[in-house]
C-alpha cells in the first residue's frame, strides 16, 4: 500500500458530518485540554494521522478498518442529506445504513479505544493478581519455566515475582491492534440492538440548532438529578437513552423501548434541543464543535465546561 495512503488523516467524526457545521471549510472548535476556542479547517479536526492503520498478521500496515468506515459513510451520508432536506420517513434499508453508522459513530472514538485498553489493562492484572495469590500456582508455573528453558536454573526472585503479580506493581501495554479489533467486533454487535431501538428523528425548529463533538452519539440520563447524566458504560444504562447529533437540525433519539419498525420524523421541542446541547457538551471528551462561535460558548458556559471534569473515564480505585 502507497505510504501516502497510509499516513493520511482519519477523521473519527466522519468529515461530511463536520461539513454540516462549517462555512468555507471550516467550523468553530472549543478544546476541553487547552481551554481555547478556534475557527480551524474540517481537514485537521476530530481526527489523526494513520488513526485506524494497525499492524496485521503478517506484520504489514493496514488500512483496512478506513476502508470499512469509508463504505458505512458513503451510505449513510445520503440518508442524512435526504434527512437534512426533505426526506419524511425512512425505509427498513435506510434506517439501516443509519443505523450500522450510528454504531459506529458511538465506538469509533479515542475515548472508546483509550477506555478499552485501559478497562483490558486493568482486568488483565486483577486476573493475574487474584492467580498468582495462589502460592502452590505460582510455584508451578515457575518450575514449568525453568523445566522448558524459558528461564535460567539458577534464576532467583520466585517470591519477589509472585509479589509483583500480586500487587500489580508492573506495566502491562495492550497493543493498539487489540483495542481496534475489539472496536470492530462491537460495533457488529452492538449493530444488532440499534437497529432494533425504536428511533425518532428529531429537527431542530426555527431559530434553534443543534452542536456536536468528538463524541457525536453517546448515552445519557433523559431525567438528570442533581447534575447526573448517567453514564456511558453502555446502551441499556438504567434511566438513559442514546442519542447522535447528525447536523446542526438533525438528531436521532434511539430509545431502549424495542420497536424496530419505528424511525419517525418529529420537530424537536425548543427545551429539547437545549437539553440535547447541553448534554452534547457534558458528554463531550476534548472537543466541542458548532458552526456559530456564540452558540458554542453559551454552552461551554452553561455547562462550566472549562471546570468539568470528563464525563466518563476509566478511574483505577487504589483502595
Amino acid at each position: 500500500m502507497p505510504n501516502d495512503q497510509i499516513k493520511s488523516f482519519h477523521h473519527y467524526v466522519p468529515k461530511f458530518l463536520l461539513e454540516y457545521f462549517s462555512e468555507n471549510g471550516k467550523l468553530w472548535v472549543y478544546d476541553r485540554k487547552n481551554n481555547e476556542y478556534r475557527l480551524q479547517p474540517i481537514i485537521s479536526t476530530t481526527g489523526d494521522k494513520a488513526f485506524y492503520t494497525f499492524m496485521d498478521k503478517d506484520g504489514n500496515k493496514s488500512d483496512e478498518i478506513e476502508k470499512l468506515f469509508t463504505q458505512i459513510e458513503g451510505n449513510a451520508a445520503t440518508v442524512i442529506r435526504s434527512i437534512n432536506t426533505d426526506k419524511k420517513t425512512l425505509t427498513p434499508k435506510e434506517k439501516s445504513d443509519l443505523a450500522l453508522f450510528v454504531t459506529a459513530t458511538y465506538l469509533r472514538t479515542p475515548e472508546f479505544i483509550e477506555n478499552n485498553k485501559k478497562s483490558y489493562e486493568l482486568l488483565a492484572k486483577e486476573v493475574m493478581s487474584m492467580i498468582h495469590t495462589n502460592k502452590e500456582y505460582h510455584d508451578h508455573v515457575w518450575d514449568e519455566l525453568i523445566r522448558t528453558g524459558k528461564i535460567p536454573k539458577d534464576s532467583k526472585g520466585k517470591e519477589k515475582t509472585r509479589q509483583v503479580f500480586i500487587k500489580k506493581d508492573y506495566d502491562l501495554i495492550v497493543p493498539k491492534e487489540h483495542s481496534l479489533s475489539m472496536m470492530v467486533k462491537l460495533i457488529f454487535d452492538s449493530y444488532r440492538y440499534i437497529v432494533q431501538m425504536e428511533w425518532k428523528i428529531l429537527i431542530a425548529p426555527p431559530k434553534k440548532a443543534f452542536i456536536t463533538s468528538d463524541k457525536p452519539a453517546y448515552t445519557a440520563n433523559i431525567n438528570p438529578t442533581d447534575d447526573f447524566y448517567g453514564n456511558s458504560i453502555g446502551l441499556f444504562a438504567p434511566g438513559c437513552e442514546t442519542f447522535c447529533v447528525l447536523t446542526p437540525q438533525v438528531a436521532v433519539y434511539l430509545s431502549q423501548t424495542h420497536n424496530p419498525n419505528v424511525a419517525d420524523i418529529y420537530e424537536a421541542k425548543e427545551e429539547f434541543v437545549d437539553f440535547l446541547n447541553k448534554t452534547t457538551a457534558i458528554t463531550c471528551y476534548r472537543f466541542l464543535l458548532s458552526h456559530s462561535q456564540l452558540l458554542l460558548k453559551k454552552w461551554v458556559e452553561k455547562t462550566k465546561l472549562k471546570t468539568r471534569g470528563v464525563y466518563h473515564k476509566v478511574i483505577v480505585d487504589s483502595g
